[in-house]
């Protein structure tokens, strides 16, 4: 395996495509099944190499290979911010094309730290926040201690999965790296730090409970389409636990606090920084 040659973003771009090249070749031959074989491909797949270096150079990144920032965790956080505003179709199409992108760099020979899953998980990310909402009522649980029990039942890994969402308000991508490296962001008294969010946003240190420290350290997180699976057998998507969150915490804190103040401390907990994030949230619920 081997990186890009070339000593600039830019250079190392150039030697992706000319990797990639296969135009006038059989697409069907599957031994070349990942290079570039149209036209279209080729812009396309220009566009997702240029759109990765920027984000690269935006987070002040360019002293190694452009493919060595290739990471389940810089492109998930990648295509968090590239797919923000598009549609739910443009957002999947963007993330296979993406995927579609890194076979063809590994197929020939360039070295990429990526796990294919991540793409199925993120497009199942996308459906869960993109796709609209079947239901007739709020996206709030209701009975969420029941809830949690039975999708405990069904799953435990799951259980542990849907209780740190609504406990913490974490994302299902935050909630499965927890989960998955808790040796990591548990420390001995009690909290969770050096947990990030989307965007690489770091989020403050989070105390917990010891009976959710117990239940972090003693499961593993199953893949996202497994706990997508669980849910949809309740009719739950994943980020209903997150506006559930949302929607209780500000009942306690506006006992405390200003409405604008609540507001913004919400948001600041979910990863966010202004207190329109959570009016939207709550909007989305009985509060």
């Amino acid at each position: 395996m081997a990186n890009l040659k070339g000593s600039t973003f830019e250079k190392q771009i150039k030697n992706a495509k000319i990797r990639l090249e296969a135009r006038g070749q059989s697409r069907h031959n599957k031994k070349d099944e990942h290079l570039t074989h149209s036209n279209a491909l080729a812009l396309k797949r220009d566009n997702y190499l240029k759109s990765f270096a920027e984000y690269a150079i935006s987070l002040h990144l360019s002293e190694n290979k452009l493919n060595q920032y290739m990471t389940n965790e810089m492109i998930t956080n990648f295509l968090h911010k590239k797919t923000e505003n598009m549609s739910l179709k443009s957002s999947i199409n963007f993330t296979r094309g993406f995927s579609g992108l890194m076979d063809g760099l590994k197929h020939t020979g360039i070295t990429i730290s990526t796990d294919k899953q991540i793409f199925n998980d993120f497009v199942s990310h996308l459906k869960d926040i993109k796709q609209p909402n079947q239901k007739t009522y709020s996206r709030e649980i209701e009975k969420l201690q029941e809830v949690l029990n039975a999708i405990s039942l069904k799953s435990p890994s799951a259980g542990a999965i849907a209780t740190i969402q609504a406990k913490l308000g974490l994302r299902v991508s935050e909630a499965r790296e927890l989960l998955n490296n808790s040796q990591k962001y548990l420390t001995a008294q009690n909290t969770i730090e050096g947990l990030k969010g989307k965007g690489n946003h770091l989020y403050k240190a989070i105390p917990i409970s010891k009976e959710l420290y117990q239940l972090i350290t003693n499961n593993k997180a199953i893949s996202y389409q497994q706990y997508r699976e669980v849910l949809k057998e309740l009719n739950i998507k994943s980020h209903d636990f997150r506006f559930t969150y949302v929607k209780n915490r500000m009942e306690q804190l506006v006992k405390t606090l200003s409405y604008k103040e609540a507001l913004l401390k919400v948001s600041k907990e979910i990863n966010h920084k202004r207190a329109e994030i959570t009016t939207y949230y709550l909007s989305q619920t009985s509060f």
